[in-house]
């Protein structure tokens, strides 16, 4: 049986009755402000992809990873947006240093060994002596600071000394192996493996003037005698190759080193050598490691 419809109405709102909830407003513009700005504050939680370089590897990355993903590497080496400054300390770009050179080493009671083998003390020594920019006067220092480390890992102590083929004048010199002796004093031995107890090491590095960048030091022995091992156990390497990846982050070691650079894709760098996975290339003033699918190796 079918219903008899009902009678249509019409609800005409009152004067003012159409206006908007504003206590309701507020309570959704209070939530969202405490979601959407308070709360990342307070927990320092990022909602926003991180910038090359400053991120977690959780990350988003905005280009496609390449499928020769670096080890320890963080995703955000292959973010395609501009890079940053590098983010290295003002002033060490004035600063190139080489490897070391093991001049001698020894047990105790024992003359020098002939043949040291390698030492990897690069990591230690390295960026500290680029940080000696940052030294009072390095600013106006041009030429080349030839520095030695007298390693004692029995008293687990490192003594600076200064080289014969320095080329700064005496008081600069002076200055910065004081400055460097400071920076040496406190450092930790603890994670260098070693054969012998003690090992005295040579470095070049190369000053440049103010706002300008050091050219990277040639590799050979220093002129204070005949080498008797290395710092760094990297294999020689040369040619030329291209930066495939967006953005490549410059390490000053391989790995987890700190970043000291940043190159675009398509540009030619130098080949220097290699440990492992890892290429020493030079860009420029820039020198330092990158993983090898960076370069398409």
């Amino acid at each position: 049986m079918r219903r008899p419809d009902a009678p249509l109405t019409v609800e005409i709102p009152a004067p003012l009755g159409d206006r908007p909830a504003w206590g309701k407003v507020g309570i959704v513009a209070a939530c969202g402000f405490v979601l959407g700005i308070a709360w990342p504050r307070l927990t320092s939680t990022r909602i926003a992809p991180h910038p090359p370089g400053e991120g977690p590897s959780s990350s988003v990355a905005a280009a496609v990873i390449p499928s020769s993903t670096p080890p320890a590497a963080t995703s955000a080496e292959t973010v395609g947006v501009a890079p940053k400054a590098p983010v290295a300390a003002p002033g060490e770009s004035r600063v190139a240093v080489g490897h070391g050179t093991i001049l001698r080493c020894h047990d105790q009671g024992e003359e020098p060994a002939e043949d040291c083998g390698s030492l990897e003390f690069d990591p230690v020594a390295v960026p500290r002596i680029k940080a000696l920019a940052q030294c009072p006067g390095a600013s106006a220092a041009t030429g080349k600071l030839s520095i030695g480390f007298d390693v004692d890992f029995r008293r687990k102590e490192v003594r600076v000394l200064s080289g014969k083929s320095t080329t700064l004048p005496k008081e600069k010199a002076d200055a910065l192996v004081k400055c460097a002796d400071t920076a040496f004093d406190k450092v930790s031995l603890a994670e260098v493996p070693h054969k012998h107890r003690r090992y005295l090491v040579f470095y070049t590095a190369s000053f440049a003037g103010a706002d300008k960048a050091a050219e990277p030091v040639a590799e050979k022995a220093p002129a204070e005698g005949p080498a008797a091992g290395t710092t760094t156990s990297e294999s020689p390497a040369s040619g030329l190759a291209t930066v495939v990846w967006d953005v490549v982050l410059v390490r000053d070691a391989p790995k987890t080193g700190t970043v000291v650079g940043r190159i675009m894709r398509g540009s030619r760098v130098k080949v220097m050598a290699h440990q492992g996975e890892w290429y020493r290339v030079v860009f420029g003033a820039t020198d330092g490691w990158v993983y090898r699918g960076t370069i398409g190796l």
